[in-house]
């Protein structure tokens, strides 16, 4: 079978390529492993089934491990080369660790020495270069009780942070948060996806329309159906954005949404 019809029949959810080219899947059901682009098979890890058969995403590092996000079986790092494997899970009445084993969505850092892992509780950060939970947030999470939906980090000093409920904007060096919701300007407070055009503008997918959101002054621009997308209503997580063409995809529950963003 071709890689296409392999990834379809699965129902894959994510799919990355690590530093020898092989194309890692996750999956729901089935787990996380690579497939060979030449025959199409599927060679499943050993450590995602039972808890880890859920995968909800895969990030790479500075060293090109790999960093999976299970739901319900926490974070798991794989050194691809060594084939070891570190697993991080939440500890009762321990600080310097993971805080919530369901994980919803993960985002490297620009340099990728940090990850960020959201979870369907709060917000946590491993500081991959120095081997701790609490480093980058100075406690191992931020957000509690509250489901993270999407992770973008836009500079070096600040990350966005979709969730249920809002809109967040965290500054890595004062540490302050800021909250966004209707109010401010977006179409809807569930946040689905975010993407930055080459422009710098952020665009957020919501449960009820599509939002451009200016970060520096935070003026927004909502679209809807009417304007020919999808539908109004996104999926979590289901967002790409090309920046040799700065064209911009948006999945949800009536299709896929693609577009080159407004140069102003």
């Amino acid at each position: 079978r071709s890689v296409s019809a392999f990834l379809l029949n699965r129902s894959s959810d994510l799919l990355v390529e690590d530093n020898a080219g092989r194309l890692w899947v996750g999956s729901y059901t089935d787990g996380c492993g690579w497939i060979d682009p030449n025959t199409g098979k599927y060679h499943r890890t050993s450590f995602s089934y039972g808890n880890a058969q859920s995968v909800f995403d895969i990030n790479i590092d500075y060293l090109g491990r790999l960093w999976i996000g299970t739901l319900g079986d926490g974070v798991k790092c794989y050194d691809i080369e060594n084939d070891k494997l570190t697993e991080y899970k939440s500890q009762h009445g321990k600080t310097d660790c993971l805080t919530n084993n369901y994980i919803l969505e993960m985002q490297m850092s620009l340099d990728k020495k940090k990850i960020y892992v959201g979870t369907s509780n709060d917000l946590s950060c491993n500081d991959i270069a120095a081997r701790s939970w609490t480093n980058t947030f100075n406690t191992n999470k931020i957000l509690d009780r509250e489901v993270i939906t999407a992770i973008y980090q836009t500079t070096n000093d600040e990350i966005w942070i979709g969730t249920a409920v809002g809109l967040y904007n965290f500054n890595l060096k004062t540490r302050a948060l800021r909250k966004y919701g209707t109010k401010e300007g977006l179409p809807d407070c569930h946040v689905a996806a975010i993407e930055s055009d080459n422009h710098g503008m952020l665009w957020i997918s919501t449960s009820n329309g599509l939002c451009r959101f200016n970060p520096r002054d935070g003026k927004t621009k909502n679209f809807f159906v009417s304007d020919g997308l999808q539908g109004n209503e996104y999926s979590s997580g289901v967002s790409f954005h090309d920046p040799s063409t700065d064209l911009l995809f948006f999945g949800g529950t009536l299709g896929v949404s693609y577009f080159y963003p407004p140069k102003s």
